[in-house]
């Protein structure tokens, strides 16, 4: 005859330990922004290793500066997809901007939580590994003396775009495939929107946030679940 213990019997019910586990992340996010918010200007290390998220400027972006790169990324299954590694040593969104993020849990399912701000937003030290860029009405200029548009090439430009540049040898960025294509801009990118849809990025600068909105959560993903696009 068998003797069945209590130890031995599998309970049911939310292994809450867990399930904490798998929500501190999405907590430790909410937290910091609003951290964020109280400091208003904060030097900040923030890593979304692996979690793919959409970011949207609410209207004109300006790019002081730019570094890039195509690369690949290894997913879980074991396949690579192209992406391009890009680097921005300050962004400035004065409209704002949107950060969505899905983040799929067990039991609970899936969930986008939404970040949006109002007023002018800046970054500083920024990186990012995109797989789409969208860019509207998009302008860069070279790097002038004088920080204005450039109108004469011959006295006005102290540093121009470099197209081709070799990937190994970019500034901002984490050494590429030698011999590869790369881009290099020390001048100001405009555009009247900004779409970014990526599955990591770093912040290893400063953070300005003005006019933060109450973070939006919905069940599901999609614009309709407040996804930024």
């Amino acid at each position: 005859m068998t003797t069945v213990t209590a130890d031995a019997v599998t309970r049911g019910g939310t292994r809450w330990r867990r399930t904490g586990l798998l929500l501190l992340p999405a907590l430790l996010l909410v937290l910091l922004m609003t951290v964020l918010l109280l400091q208003g200007v904060i030097p900040i290390h923030l890593a979304i290793s692996g979690q793919r998220f959409k970011l949207s400027s609410n209207g004109p972006a300006k790019l002081h500066g730019v570094a890039a790169y195509p690369s690949t990324m290894k997913m879980k299954d074991g396949s690579h997809v192209p992406i391009v590694l890009a680097a921005v040593p300050q962004a400035d969104l004065p409209d704002g901007m949107c950060l969505s993020l899905v983040l799929t849990f067990p039991i609970i399912g899936t969930n986008t939580i939404q970040f949006r701000t109002n007023n002018r937003t800046e970054a500083n030290d920024l990186s990012a590994s995109i797989d789409h860029l969208q860019l509207t009405d998009a302008l860069l200029n070279a790097k002038t003396v004088d920080k204005k548009v450039p109108e004469d090439i011959r006295n006005s430009v102290g540093q121009g775009l470099v197209v081709n540049k070799d990937a190994s040898s970019l500034v901002g960025l984490p050494s590429g495939q030698p011999g590869g294509f790369g881009l290099q801009g020390a001048g100001m990118a405009t555009t009247q929107r900004l779409k970014v849809n990526a599955d990591g990025a770093i912040i290893a600068g400063t953070v300005t946030l003005n006019g933060i909105a109450i973070p939006k959560v919905g069940h599901g993903s999609g614009v309709e679940h407040h996804e930024c696009f």
